[in-house]
């Protein structure tokens, strides 16, 4: 079930306290008007009660989309990215409630470290795409649009318009370009890598540009 807890905020603009409700895990079935929330990144949006200030919070959140069997960690911080691969790397004996579940119903999980990553996953996997296929499209993206020396301060992300898959490229925290992944090229992908990769439900919890790199370097030997 989705959990909750109440901390205390203190307003950066103007010093002020106000609690703040967190949620520890999100069940978009127990609780479907939080998954818009979750999706739009209202669930972390700190919003001053005194001065109308806005600050993201970031905190841990698993989303639990349990109708298509489906775990995201949202993890911003490497020890909850550690205890989340521990849960997810092998049954234990203390594993209760939805984890159970977890074992017993063969999940898609996923780690992801920003708020934005979280939001592109929900629309990738609402959208029937694998993420994969996605990260190498960004991958290729990267290579074909921005300059070398700029690859660590360039973000993308996935999302869909009016029916519409895009890549949004992001460089010094500024979008620099939006690049639409039409099903063509996404049927191409696919036909080129899938059968190199294993079960989406079978992959390691952490599908990004990292992993992207590293599977095209085996790819290509």
């Amino acid at each position: 079930m989705s959990q909750t807890a109440t901390v205390t905020i203190t307003c950066p603009k103007c010093g002020k306290n106000h609690p703040f409700e967190i949620w520890d895990s999100v069940n978009t079935v127990l609780d479907p008007d939080m998954k818009e929330k979750v999706a739009s990144g209202e669930i972390f949006r700190f919003t001053c009660p005194s001065c109308g200030a806005e600050v993201q919070v970031n905190y841990s959140l698993l989303y639990h989309q349990m109708d298509d069997r489906i775990m995201i960690q949202f993890a911003p911080d490497e020890r909850t990215v550690e205890e989340y691969k521990k849960i997810i790397s092998g049954p234990a004996k203390a594993m209760e409630g939805m984890f159970e579940e977890f074992w017993d119903s063969h999940y898609l999980t996923r780690i992801v470290r920003t708020v934005f990553g979280l939001q592109e996953k929900i629309q990738i996997f609402d959208a029937g795409l694998d993420d994969r296929i996605v990260e190498i499209f960004k991958l290729l993206l990267l290579y074909q649009t921005v300059q070398a020396d700029s690859f660590d301060e360039t973000e993308l992300y996935y999302f869909r318009e009016d029916g519409t898959d895009y890549v949004q490229v992001i460089t010094d925290n500024a979008p620099a370009g939006s690049f639409e992944m039409t099903p063509e090229v996404y049927e191409k992908l696919s036909q080129d890598f899938m059968p190199k990769l294993p079960d989406i439900r079978d992959a390691e919890p952490e599908i990004d540009r990292a992993w992207a790199l590293e599977f095209m370097r085996h790819a290509a030997a």
